[in-house]
């Protein structure tokens, strides 16, 4: 087994390579020179995109040079590994992978939360179907929204939430945001039930956790981490 795996999100593409000795993440790349960051010949690529079809269409372009199959995954295509009760059309393609690798890793039920620029949370009950889930804007989501909409100005270096109640508008802002989501995700866990894994990835991740109260664990590359489930389903 040799495999790469292609996350294409709206600003970033992050590599993956899948061996015999497991997942290893390669790192955040351009559109270009792809080849030259692998460590041997890879016998197929697995894609995951969620950018605009212009970035897509350049990124099968550069993948089409290594002259293997390269299957670009969509819910549709796949959703035998992960059936879901949200309308499949509008389920983000990145947002599924995380609640199949959320499901494989527990055996069971789980919430899986991917905090970035949005926040998505999402269900998979014990018998593996998606249940839905939720979307939230992030942290600097929230606060470009209330900058534009309201009067606030914000001024001073960027906030730290130590726990305590904010006494500055910026850092109102974004310990609000984090605790929002937090409650929300401790409501979903609730509605669960107490046999329910929680996990937490994307780049907000870190400065989620604290505001979380119950146990949970971090699940780093979540849609490469899907990206190998479905490579190693499909040996």
């Amino acid at each position: 087994m040799a495999e790469l795996l292609v996350d294409l999100g709206n600003s970033r593409l992050k590599l993956g390579w899948l061996d015999d000795d497991g997942l290893q993440a390669l790192g955040v790349a351009g559109l270009e020179g792809i080849a030259t960051r692998l460590p041997a010949p890879a016998r197929r690529v697995w894609l995951s995109s969620v950018a605009g079809e212009d970035r897509t269409r350049a990124l099968r372009a550069e993948l089409a040079h290594l002259q293997v199959e390269v299957r670009e995954v969509s819910v549709a295509r796949y959703q035998e590994y992960l059936p879901t009760r949200y309308v499949a059309q509008q389920l983000g393609v990145d947002r599924w992978l995380a609640a199949l690798a959320g499901y494989e890793r527990a055996q069971g039920a789980c919430v899986v939360v991917d905090a970035g620029t949005a926040t998505t949370i999402d269900r998979v009950d014990a018998s593996g179907v998606h249940q839905g889930g939720y979307i939230l804007a992030g942290e600097a989501l929230t606060s470009e929204a209330l900058l534009r909409h309201t009067a606030i100005r914000l001024e001073g270096g960027p906030a730290d939430c130590d726990g305590g109640v904010p006494r500055a508008t910026r850092e109102a802002i974004r310990c609000a945001s984090l605790a929002a989501q937090a409650a929300l995700i401790e409501r979903v866990h609730d509605d669960m039930g107490a046999v329910c894994r929680i996990f937490v990835g994307g780049g907000n991740g870190d400065a989620l956790r604290p505001y979380l109260q119950m146990a949970h664990e971090m699940m780093p590359h979540m849609v490469l981490q899907g990206l190998a489930c479905l490579a190693r389903r499909e040996e």
